[in-house]
């Protein structure tokens, strides 16, 4: 999954996590600090590893955001290191100091995760529109943990993809042929089926769906 690291002022972690959990449907994996650390650990150690893995950092920028220690030195690692960093202005204030000549995005404080589709968007721009944001949505899509959810990250991964490498193909058979979820989603199963109309689009690769499992025919 795409390692999205939220560098946000503290008294804003409840907002900034319930954003975090609406992108897991999206294939984003969000580090929310202190939400994101195991009891007993060591914080500050924690946060450097969120910031030496990710892969783009948001900005969850507040009116208070610019006064912030922490958070000035998060963004400045992130642009030391080369990461993307996007922005997502929630009150008045701009996104502060070399971030501010990136367009922010605007979001709602009270309910940041009525925009995760955008923050979703602006992520995928930062990152590039390739095999990472594939991944993260494939990754999604086999972990969907119910019907609904089953045929909503389809439909997202369907939107975004072109072609999937025989990687991907046999990552996206094999959840499949695994999780009821999918298998027994009647969505997929039926208008072609689309979950095979799919993969014969996308790929080199023809599949059947024989007692509810994708089999390749060629």
């Amino acid at each position: 999954m795409i390692r999205l690291f939220i560098s946000h002022r503290d008294e804003y972690k409840r907002q900034a996590r319930e954003l975090a959990d609406e992108l897991v449907e999206y294939g984003i994996s969000s580090f929310v600090a202190h939400e994101s650390i195991e009891a007993g650990k060591q914080w500050q150690n924690e946060i450097m590893l969120g910031l030496e893995t990710m892969d783009v950092m948001l900005a969850f920028v507040t009116d208070n955001f610019v006064d912030s220690v922490f958070c000035n030195q998060e963004v400045g690692f992130a642009l030391g290191k080369g990461t993307p960093v996007t922005s997502i202005k929630l009150e008045r204030a701009d996104p502060p100091g070399f971030i501010s000549s990136f367009q922010a995005m605007r979001g709602n404080i009270s309910d940041p995760a009525s925009s995760v589709g955008d923050v979703f968007k602006l992520v995928a721009d930062a990152v590039g529109q390739g095999d990472k944001v594939v991944d993260g949505l494939l990754q999604a899509f086999v972990e969907a943990p119910s019907f609904i959810d089953a045929q909503e990250r389809f439909n997202r991964l369907a939107d975004v993809t072109t072609s999937l490498t025989r990687r991907q193909v046999k990552r996206l058979v094999a959840g499949f042929n695994q999780n009821n979820q999918l298998y027994g989603c009647y969505y997929l199963r039926y208008g072609g089926p689309r979950i095979t109309t799919f993969l014969h689009e996308v790929s080199d690769r023809s599949y059947d769906l024989r007692d509810h499992q994708l089999v390749k025919t060629s």
